[in-house]
Formats: structure tokens, sequence, C-alpha cells
């Protein structure tokens, strides 16, 4: 996961600024940022907490202030317990070994107020009597004036909730004021660091809480870090440093974020966030669960119920003296006092030990042997640290091992052995850390060498360039040091082992599986004679008729398209008049009925039969033109409602009065016999009767045929005139209108 760094300075008011621009999702510079982990103080932390909120993005907090967990902010999450239980365990210990007045002193910050608030109530919940509690300006360096104050109160314990350089001027002046409580419990004193400010003799028998030790009887469920002293070595192994309390949470923020998202599925915000709520998850920082809305301790995000560890410093070593189920070591109580404690000044110079006392009864030093070294800290010569050595006697500060040499933990090494391949070992390494998954590593190699494109490596231990395994078939690797190969997606494959990328599946094939080795040929799974509109198919059904053919219904095999028509890909017979199905369609001067779609009519005219088309998979079926009959064969006749002009149908208008009309016809018939009669009166008196009569009907014949002409234009004709008009179609030999 891409990390985006800035420093704020250790400005609140910068570190809002940078905050509200990372989260705008209108700066390029930072689109697509998902979490947030905070910066290392209480007070800046607020202000972020608020921009996060506003944003709707996490907020992984490094404060502690409550202040921060108790405003409702659904945003904000933080793997420490809360300021108000740090002293919690070392107050119940001390109360529990006779102490019984308790004086309190805090910086004038959020998370110190909170530490010692919390603590005041701690006390109070003992019995204890509080005698004094008092609160100074951050950034004090001369605590005189607060020291002496002290003093005067005579307390069993004196309580310090600050920082660092706090405890160290506080200390110094105490020192001076010969101020003697009998316990000292402050914060940020859990770990070298005061030690190596005030010096081992000054430093002997504080008490300070912390977040986490590597004597912790924990680890994670899936091994990811292992054990709390797991994640000591590997860090000191890698960073050359032992791990401060810091490094073990801020640790645990991430753990918890990876975990949060495998289990949401997801980096959306709301699905991580409740997943984090839910979470109950073992790990070598000890038991993650945070706080959801509504928790009974009125926090938010945090972890209420986590209990905090006291350590106290015995002759320059760390140990936890509380809670007692994690207990290393012993707590010295009362301590001695600061003259009592100026008799551990050591008389001898670093890399040497006091060894009795010469003729004249000054005290004899001797140079530590080598493998063996003594600094101010030390009381004694002491076997040189895990990945260090000491080549001569007399040495103050083991040197370290150089990359790709070990030394054991502990021994008195006087030289570094060389690492394994298979192994890597950094400068200052004691056991070797085994070569990283995609990577193998030669003997005498200070970094691990890659395994190359279309390998992989899937397993730590690699000593040589034969423990890369090549991608198998239907998989693929484009990059080098990796442990695993890339499945090939639908619609590719690789058929040889070791490739770099997967190729696509030719037309006419498909793959419908991941990891396909080999693409799947229409023809052995679809229909004859089918292929693929395109490269890369990833299913059978894209295996389809071509262009020019069809599948006809039930059908195995394509068959060519059948003449006159026009089949685009994947035309089907079983699809017709379905939307987004290709079918055969009749080309223009052809035309089908929806009763027997492939059976083909060619037209007299082209223009009476503009045939149907396909366009984008869809098609539309129009056999006729319009106007015309799309059930009279090769739309030869103009369909009811339409008439025809030349050779087009138009439509009949609506409401006209045919009545006129056939008496204006009877009228012009009568008139035209009247004539008839009149020219041929000679001939017709000339000839015989039974020829006049004929003559006449003939006339009558010829009349009543061409008023049925009427019938077929598109008039309303009202009884009995309809009927009447029926009957006479039958002089015209049309027997349509019999039933």
């Amino acid at each position: 996961m891409p990390l985006d760094l800035r420093d704020d300075q250790s400005s609140a008011a910068l570190s809002s600024e940078i905050l509200e621009a990372m989260l705008n999702v209108s700066s390029a510079e930072y689109a697509g940022l998902d979490f947030v982990l905070g910066p290392a103080s209480s007070g800046i932390t607020l202000g972020n907490s608020i921009v996060a909120e506003r944003h709707q993005r996490i907020l992984f907090s490094t404060g502690a202030s409550e202040t921060l967990y108790n405003r409702g902010n659904e945003y904000i999450f933080s793997s420490l317990t809360p300021g108000n239980k740090y002293m919690s365990s070392g107050l119940e210990l001390l109360r529990s070994r006779g102490a019984d007045t308790v004086v309190f002193a805090h910086e004038a910050k959020s998370f110190s107020a909170s530490v010692c608030r919390g603590a005041n109530a701690t006390a109070f919940a003992l019995g204890m009597r509080v005698v004094g509690y008092y609160e100074y300006e951050p950034g004090k360096t001369n605590f005189a004036d607060l020291v002496y104050q002290i003093k005067a109160l005579d307390a069993d314990i004196y309580v310090g909730c600050g920082h660092l350089n706090d405890v160290t001027y506080l200390i110094g002046n105490a020192n001076v004021l010969n101020v003697n409580p009998s316990a000292l419990l402050v914060t940020h004193a859990s770990d070298q660091r005061i030690i190596q400010n005030v010096g081992i003799q000054n430093s002997h028998g504080l008490l300070s809480p912390t977040q986490w030790d590597q004597s912790l009887d924990v680890q994670d469920d899936d091994g990811f870090f292992g054990s709390a002293r797991d994640f000591f070595h590997v860090y000191q192994a890698r960073f050359g440093a032992p791990p401060a309390y810091q490094a073990a949470y801020s640790a645990a923020m991430g753990y918890s974020l990876q975990k949060a998202i495998e289990s949401a599925g997801s980096l959306d915000t709301e699905a991580v966030k409740a997943a984090l709520w839910s979470m109950s998850l073992k790990s070598f920082y000890g038991l993650l669960e945070y706080s959801a809305p509504g928790d009974a301790s009125g926090l938010v995000g945090t972890q209420p119920r986590r209990p905090m560890v006291t350590t106290q410093i015995l002759n320059g070593s760390v140990g936890v003296v509380a809670p007692a189920e994690a207990a290393t070591a012993d707590l010295e109580y009362p301590l001695p006092t600061w003259a009592e404690k100026a008799l551990l000044l050591y008389p001898c110079p670093q890399g040497t030990v006091e060894d009795g006392f010469a003729a004249d009864g000054s005290i004899q030093c001797s140079a530590c042997d080598a493998g063996m070294y003594r600094d101010r800290f030390l009381l004694s010569c002491s076997p040189c640290p895990p990945g260090s050595f000491a080549d001569s006697p007399g040495t103050a500060t083991c040197q370290k091992c150089p990359p790709t040499t070990r030394s054991a933990s502990p021994s008195a090494s006087r030289s570094c052995a060389q690492c394994p391949a298979g192994t890597l070992c950094p400068s200052g390494t004691s056991e070797p850390l085994p070569c990283p998954l995609g990577h193998f590593c030669l003997a005498g190699r200070e970094l691990p060498t890659p395994c190359m494109n279309g390998t992989r490596r899937s397993e730590e231990g690699g000593s040589s360039p034969d423990d890369c395994v090549l991608c198998a078939p239907g998989s693929y690797n484009a990059q080098v040091g990796r442990s695993v190969c890339s499945q090939c997606p639908e619609g590719w494959f690789t058929a040889a082992a070791g490739q770099l990328e997967c190729s696509m599946c030719p037309r006419g094939s498909f793959a419908g599986n991941t990891g396909s080795s080999a693409c799947t040929a229409c023809d052995d799974a679809g229909p004859l004679g089918s292929t693929t509109e395109n490269i890369a198919s990833s299913d059978l059904s894209d295996c389809r008729c071509p262009d020019g053919a069809y599948l006809p219904v039930a059908g195995e095999s394509c068959r060519p398209c059948p003449e006159g028509m026009s089949c685009t890909f994947g035309s089907n017979e079983e699809g017709v008049g379905e939307l987004g199905e290709a079918w055969p369609v009749a080309r223009p001067g052809f035309m089908t009925r929806t009763t027997a779609p492939l059976l083909v009519f060619k037209c007299l005219l082209e223009e009476h039969c503009p045939g149907g088309e396909c366009q984008d998979g869809e098609c539309r079926v129009q056999t006729c033109a319009p106007y015309r009959d799309p059930a009279a064969v090769a739309c030869g006749r103009c369909a009811e409602g339409a008439y025809q002009s030349g050779q087009q149908c138009h439509p009949c208008k609506d409401g006209v009065d045919a009545l006129p009309l056939v008496f204006a016809t009877l009228l012009v018939l009568g008139a035209l016999s009247a004539v008839t009669l009149a020219v041929n009166r000679d001939m017709i008196h000339q000839t015989r009767w039974a020829v006049g009569m004929m003559v006449s009907l003939t006339c009558m014949f010829a009349a009543i045929q061409t008023t049925t002409i009427y019938l077929s234009l598109n008039m309303s004709w009202s009884e009995p005139l309809a009927s009447l008009m029926k009957g006479l179609t039958l002089l015209t030999f049309d027997l349509s209108h019999l039933k």
C-alpha cells in the first residue's frame, strides 16, 4: 500500500492545513488517499481528527488523551490504552506495598493532563491521600521551584506526567535538592533513553508505565509478527536498535488496518470502520479491541480496557513489575536515596573493571577480555550484545558485525561468522534472517537477488537461482522478485511454462476459466462452422455463426443464409423477433411473412419490399413498404385502409360520404343508357324483341360492374347500400363476400 509522508513541523495549525489538503479530493497531488496515520501528539491530533471526521476518512491516532475519543468522532482509532489508565497498575502495586501519600505534577498539555487526572482518580479509589497537585508550563527546563514545594510535602510517591525531557530535568533538580520520595512513577522512562540521559545511578528505581514490553506473553493468531519477543528481535535486527513501545503500538495500528481491510474485503471507509469496531484480534501487542459507539467507557475508537504495564529500571536494566501476571522483576520499594545511589559511581574507566586494590591502596582496574565490554552504564564487563563483537581487550563499545556476517546472542564474540546461503545478515545481525519470498540469497551477498520474471519463489530461504520455479502453463509473471505467478484471465492462455505474459485466444476459440493453458475451438464446443466476433473470447456463448450464415432452430451447425436474405454475425433462427438478438432478414427486393420468416419471396418491384435491417446486434423486420399488406405475397397489394395510386399505396382519408357519389354514378349510368337507347332506337325496333332485351341486359350488366368499383374505395357504406353493393360483386365474379 503506498504511503504519503508529510512533516507538520510539530505545528497544530500546519498539521491540520496539510491534512485538509491531503483529504481534498480536488487536489490531484493527494488523489486517492484512503487512510491517515496521525502525528505523535494528542493536542495536534485533536485538530487532525476534526479534519478526518469532516472528510469521513479513518485517522489512526498516536495520542492517548481521552479527549480525542469522548467527542463521538467515529473516524478516529488508536491501539493505545487511554491516558487516564496509564498509572493504574503502578499505583495498585505501590499501594499493596504500603504507600499512602502521593503528589502529582503534569505538563499543561492534553496528554499529560489526561494521565495525571486519571492517576488522581485511581489514587482516590485506592484510598490514598493526595497531598499535592501541580501543573507546569510546556517546555519547562528548571524544576527547582516545583521540586522545592514537593520536598516540603514529604510524599511517599511522586507521580510525574510529562515527556522525556521533563523527566530528565526533574531528576536532575530532585538530585540537587536532595528530594528522596520512596517511589518515582513517571511517564516515558520505560526504555534505555532515560538511562542514557541521566546514567545508571540516577535512573535506578524509576517506575514508568508502558503500552508494551517484549516480555509479555502475547502473540499473533496468524504468526504475522509472532510473539512480543519475536517482534523485538526482528525489529532490532532490521533497525539496529531495540523497539520502543511507540514502535510496537504503531506496528499494531498497521496490523489492525491490514486485518480490517481483509475482513471488509474492501478499502471502503465505512466497511473498514465496521470491521475495526467488531475486531477481537490476538497480536504480538496483546488483544486488539476497539470501542464502538455506545461503549460503556464513553470512548470511541480506542482500547479502554487494555491493561498498561509498569516497568522499573534496576541497575541499568528495565524489567516489568506490574501487573503481577506479566512481572519479570521484583519491585524495589522504597528507593535508595540519591546519596546511596552515588556509591554506585564506578571508579574505573570504560573498557575496564574494578579488580581489587593496588599496593598503594588505590583501586586497581583490569581491562575487559576480548569479546567483552563495559561502558558507563555497566558495573562489570559484559558479553557483546547479539550481532556485535570485540576483537581486542579493554573495549568500551562492541562493534556491529558487518553485513553478511553474524554473531550468536549473547556471547563473548571476538569475531563474526559468515552467514550461510539462503539467509540475509544486515549489519549487527545475531540470527540470520531467511531470504525473503521471491528472491534467493547467495553466500557473502549483502542484498537478496530477485527471481527473474517468468519465475517465482513461494518460500523463504532461497539460496540459488535454481530455487526460482518457472510459472506453470496457464500463468505468467511479468515482474522480478515475485512469490506467486498470476493466473491468465478468462479469454487468455499460456501454453508453456515460464511465460512473461498471456496470449489472447484467437478468433474461433475461447477460454472460459482463469489459468487456461489452451483455448477451446468453437467447432469443438459449439455449433459447427461457428466462430467468435473478437479475439480473447471468454465464453461458449461467444461462439456464433459468422456473417452470411445462421443457426437454425435446434441446429448443431451453421447454415448458409437463404437466398434473398442477409445474415449478420450471430444470426439465429430461434431469436427471430427478440430484442437484442440477430436473425436472418430479407434484403431489399425480397420479403418474408411472419408466419414463415425463412420463406423468401422476390418482389416485382424493389420499392415494394425495402427488406429488414440489423444494427448493433438488434434486428428490425420491415419486409413491405408503408401501407402495403405484409400478409400478401411479394407485398402485392395495399393494406386495409389504403389505396393504390401508380406504384404507391396511400392511406385513405376518413369521413368520405359515398351516397352522393353513388347517386351521381347511377344518374350518369341512367343518362348513358338513355342515350344508348335513343341512338339505337331504329335498330332495336327493327330487330326482334329478344335481341332488344339482350342488348338492354348487356347495358345494365355493364353499368352494375362499373358500380362495384366503388367497393375498392375506403368509404363507409350504410345499410342497405352496404349489402346491396356486396351483392352486386357477384356479377363481377368476386366471391370473397360469400360466407
